[in-house]
Order: C-alpha cells, then structure tokens, then sequence
C-alpha cells in the first residue's frame, strides 16, 4: 500500500537524480537551511475510505532556496521554475505505480521559488482482503412493457 511518507521518497528521488547539484534538505525547514537547497513537503493529505477502496490525494510542495550570495539569483530562480516540472513529467512513479501529476504550478514568494503539484489516486483497502463478501443472488427482470 502506498503512503505519503512513500509519496515524499520518490519526489526526492527525482530531485536526486534530476537535479543532483542541488541539495536536497529533509528536515524541518524552520529548523534552518543551507542555500541554495531543495525541501520538499506534503500538505492537504487526506485518505478517504469506499467501498472496498482507499481515495488518497495530496498536495506536494518542493521550495527552492537560491544561494543568497548568487548576483544571478533572479535569473537562477527562473531556471529552477523551468527545469522541475520538466523533472517530473505527468507522472510520480512510486513503487509500482505510476501516478498523474495535476495541476502543476510554481510561484516566488520572498525570493524563494514554491513549485507544487496535486496528486490524486486509489488502492485496495488491504484491510478489507480476506473479508468474504456474499454476492448477490440471481436477478431476474421482466422488460416486457404493456
């Protein structure tokens, strides 16, 4: 079964290897941060559970920070909004999956480059398999109209 924590790996498995000169930072970033880097976080996770299914969506956030000392910092943040949707394509590959990337869109706020993407899918609720359902029983309809 797929989680957002599985979610979060492969987002920063594509940044490894797509822009590998970049650091990719996992911790917190109020915590503090090295420039420039790459921090990535899931927000608006919801899990709904149907009738023998699981809905999962997200919203996946990746933040550029710019190297500060960088009298180019402009002109690098307008290559970094070109070159990470061009990194994921339409499709996060987690897993054994291949899920759509919607709605990618990216902003600059204070400097630092805000690049995101939603990503909706479904799964077999595992806590459902075993469970014996009845199938319903013989149906018979009459179409003859009078």
């Amino acid at each position: 079964m797929i989680t957002f924590y599985d979610i979060k790996k492969a987002v920063n498995r594509v940044l490894f290897a797509k822009i590998s000169e970049i650091e990719v930072k996992s911790q917190d970033i109020s915590k503090g941060f090295e420039r420039p880097s790459l921090t990535t976080e899931i927000e608006d996770a919801k899990v709904e559970t149907l009738n023998g299914q699981i809905e999962m969506s997200c919203t996946v956030l990746i933040y550029y920070f710019p190297d500060l000392k960088n009298t180019e910092k402009s002109i690098d943040v307008l290559d970094m909004q070109f070159r990470l949707p061009i990194a994921f394509g339409n499709k996060l590959y987690v897993e054994n999956r291949a899920l759509n990337i919607d709605e990618p869109s990216s902003k600059v706020v204070d400097g630092i480059l805000i690049f995101q993407f939603d990503i909706l899918f479904y799964q077999a609720d595992e806590s459902d398999i075993g469970n014996v359902k009845e199938f319903m029983q013989e149906l018979y309809i009459n179409l003859e109209s009078e």
